[in-house]
């Protein structure tokens, strides 16, 4: 674990336990945090979510802010606000890599193409009370200069940070993805269709995370070591890990660009997700679906993929609007 990783595990283990609880560790990212939250504000939110709503919610829900330079975030330089998530670069990562993140948030929750508006702007309203962050480094987070580990404590402490982001690394397009969708699901979905999203009891999600390990579909040996008392984060760690998989799955990212021999994900086509798992298929389409688009495919394209600079035909199979070519905007699947 690098420096970096263990200054932020140790505000997270900080920032749960002032809420009255123990906390756990998931997973070997850094930012895969999940604590209990007994005695919070919001205990649903449990997991790398903010679970007290303290952000400030502008009137403008879509206007993009930045990049611009800004003190606030010690040890990151520049900001991009966008859709209710705040990205923050430290001064090595460029301002390109920079937008071309806010460019695939913003076409992930388009403004006036979502099926129901009203629910995606309280997507959006949700993280931002709940201060979604997601921090982006250059190269690898084990390489992390020593003097972010006090400087990011700060910070991580008071905002939702479930993941973060590398530039400069091969193989980043559906990183991108993952991460953002960490924070869609954790909050906004989780906040706006709780009776769907919810990880606790048995909701859809945590109902079809359960088929799809039961059924060997979905491999969670990652989660192994966790002791018995961790159980309720082991499940919120494994829900929010199917979520992306379900999710890119569904928006057909994963045959086109996910890496070709991947053990912890077996369902790979969006025919073959729809046939063996109707039943949360249902339940995504009456709610993530009401406010999320898949991302744009040609900016994801840039950031690289894991298939060797084996790039799939990117607008083979996708349905836009009359009169739209790809890259116009996001792809809507029929």
């Amino acid at each position: 674990m690098g420096h970096l990783a263990s200054a932020i595990l140790a505000a997270a283990l900080g920032a749960a336990l002032s809420c009255g609880a123990a906390a756990s560790i998931l997973g070997p990212n850094p930012f895969s945090i999940v604590d209990s939250t007994a005695g919070c504000e919001d205990p649903s939110l449990a997991g790398c979510a903010l679970a007290t709503a303290s952000g400030v919610v502008p009137a403008d829900l879509y206007q993009r802010e930045g990049p611009f330079e800004t003190d606030e975030y010690p040890g990151f330089d520049r900001v991009v606000v966008t859709r209710g998530v705040t990205l923050l670069a430290e001064a090595d990562v460029s301002d390109g890599f920079l937008e071309r993140v806010a460019d695939t948030l913003e076409s992930m929750l388009p403004q006036f193409l979502a099926s129901d508006p009203e629910r995606q702007e309280a997507v959006i309203r949700a993280m931002f009370r709940h201060k979604a962050v997601v921090p982006i480094v250059s190269g690898y987070w084990e390489a992390v200069p020593h003097h972010l580990e006090d400087s990011w404590s700060s910070v991580a402490q008071d905002h939702t940070v479930c993941d973060g982001l590398m530039e400069g690394v091969p193989g980043q397009a559906l990183e991108v993805v993952e991460h953002l969708l960490h924070a869609l699901t954790e909050v906004g979905l989780k906040s706006v269709f709780p009776r769907v999203w919810g990880t606790s009891g048995n909701t859809p999600l945590a109902l079809a995370t359960e088929t799809a390990i039961r059924q060997g579909w979905y491999n969670v040996e990652h989660c192994a070591g966790l002791s018995a008392e961790a159980e309720a984060e082991r499940r919120r760690g494994m829900a929010k890990e199917f979520a992306y998989w379900f999710t890119t799955t569904v928006w057909d990212l994963q045959d086109r660009l996910g890496p070709l021999n991947e053990d912890e994900w077996v369902l790979r086509s969006r025919p073959e997700l729809l046939r063996l798992m109707p039943d949360f298929f249902a339940s995504f389409q009456t709610s993530a679906a009401q406010v999320l688009q898949p991302p744009n495919v040609t900016v994801l394209a840039t950031f690289g993929t894991s298939r060797d600079g084996a790039l799939p035909e990117l607008g083979e199979g996708l349905t836009f609007g009359p009169g739209e070519a790809l890259g116009a905007r996001a792809p809507t699947f029929v």
